[in-house]
């Protein structure tokens, strides 16, 4: 995909694209699962719908059942910047002071658990786990359409979306 069309798209129904891990968690999964990076990576990929909402604001949809998903609107050429590198890859700078946060994962977060990691005689220690709840799928289907939340939310339909990187500052 182009970044021109890229634009255009975002400003007729909205683009889905896929935002590749960001940096810390692809070297994690490199050093994790050097054999099956390939798959591992899936999981920190995030399926994203860019939406202008009107002539300079950008409403980001992710999808993911991970504590980033959300909806965030950004202006235009102001807070989220689009950009083509001489290669064709499609770059897009957000930034994160500018942003508003209209629903957030982290707010839908319930209890699962927890995991213990080690224990002694005098010390145990544990992390307390939290698994996103299903309102929150609710809530974000006030963003897109049923169809999409299913077709997007299966990792084996990433393939088909073009790979952006996100860069967040």
């Amino acid at each position: 995909m182009t970044l021109k069309k890229l634009l255009h798209q975002m400003r007729t129904d909205g683009v889905w694209v896929l935002a590749e891990a960001a940096e810390a968690m692809q070297a994690y999964v490199a050093a994790k699962f050097p054999d099956t990076y390939a798959e591992e990576i899936k999981k920190y990929q995030t399926p994203q719908k860019y939406v202008l909402i009107n002539e300079n604001t950008v409403r980001v949809i992710s999808l993911s059942d991970q504590t980033w998903a959300g909806v965030e609107e950004y202006v235009l050429d102001e807070s989220i910047l689009f950009r083509e590198s001489r290669s064709g890859r499609i770059r897009v700078v957000r930034y994160r002071k500018d942003v508003q946060r209209l629903l957030s994962a982290l707010d839908y977060q319930v209890d699962d658990g927890e995991l213990e990691l080690c224990r002694t005689p005098k010390v145990k220690l544990s992390l307390k786990q939290t698994r996103t709840s299903e309102s929150f799928q609710a809530e974000l289907l006030k963003y897109i359409s049923p169809e999409e939340y299913e077709k997007y939310s299966k990792a084996e339909n990433f393939a088909e979306l073009p790979l952006i990187e996100i860069i967040r500052k």
